[in-house]
């Protein structure tokens, strides 16, 4: 979360998730903390990513959709 009165660190945070979903990063990411083991008790989550964030990492927007 961050100021809706900040529009330069806006696009900071856009610019750095749009790099990371394009390059495939966001979803290792993801995988990694939400799909795998988490040390150091080793718990995995095993939560997948649902089909609307995999629609919004393939097709990123500040859109919101109520």
């Amino acid at each position: 979360m961050f100021s809706k009165d900040d529009p330069d660190f806006k696009k900071v945070v856009d610019d750095v998730l749009s790099s990371l979903m394009a390059s495939g990063d966001f979803t290792k990411l993801y995988n990694k903390w939400f799909m795998a083991a988490i040390p150091p008790k080793n718990i995995n989550l095993e939560f997948p990513m649902t089909e609307a964030l995999k629609e919004r990492v393939a097709h990123p927007s500040d859109v919101v959709n109520n």
